[in-house]
């Protein structure tokens, strides 16, 4: 743990690559309880989010589920640890309203694109490269948030984002990217700019 203290409580382990605090708890409501006291997540509609999307649907090793670490998902692939969810989602907090279309580059999981749409989205897309971990993600969110699947406010696709170009008059209001690249530098965004909405 790092020794620097910055906003947040002086008493808590740190993560030793960014520094924020951990918020490792032996449930749900406690570790979404100890985002809030270490002030990773303020707005309303990200603490209602992640009350809402329980993290034990989206991990394989239900034991680490809230501990706030990476974890691994299988076909090479992790959850980020919680509060690097938290602080992306803080980010894109504003973006996150009705009428508003994301797009969630390296959807994983299904945890992120998930918790979008309980935010306020009215349209979430989820990018996935590997087509079984799309189909588990799908199986995820089914567990408790079927409905975000059929009424079609989250889709998740199988695609390669690098490559993908957004159908005919598709704009996104915000891209949240969760995907990993073995180079040091991947150009993404701007293929996606002219499809990025601006107000």
């Amino acid at each position: 743990p790092s020794g620097k203290m910055g906003d947040h409580p002086a008493s808590c382990l740190r993560c030793s690559y960014c520094d924020l605090p951990l918020s490792t708890a032996d449930s749900h409501e406690k570790m979404v309880s100890n985002l809030v006291k270490n002030k990773l997540i303020r707005s309303e509609n990200v603490i209602k989010a992640m009350k809402s999307v329980d993290r034990k649907d989206f991990v394989n090793e239900k034991k680490r589920a809230y501990m706030d670490r990476a974890v691994l998902i299988g076909y090479g692939s992790q959850i980020s640890a919680p509060h690097i969810h938290a602080s992306g989602l803080e980010l894109l907090a504003t973006f996150a309203r009705k009428g508003a279309h994301i797009l969630d580059i390296g959807s994983g999981s299904g945890y992120i694109s998930t918790c979008l749409a309980r935010m306020g989205c009215s349209k979430v897309t989820g990018v996935e490269h590997v087509a079984d971990l799309v189909k588990q993600s799908k199986q995820n969110i089914s567990a408790n948030h079927k409905e975000l699947l059929e009424t079609k406010q989250v889709k998740i696709i199988c695609a390669d984002a690098r490559k993908l170009v957004g159908p005919e008059g598709c704009s996104f209001d915000a891209i949240h990217c969760g995907a990993v690249t073995t180079r040091s530098t991947v150009t993404i965004t701007p293929s996606f700019l002219p499809s990025i909405r601006r107000n």
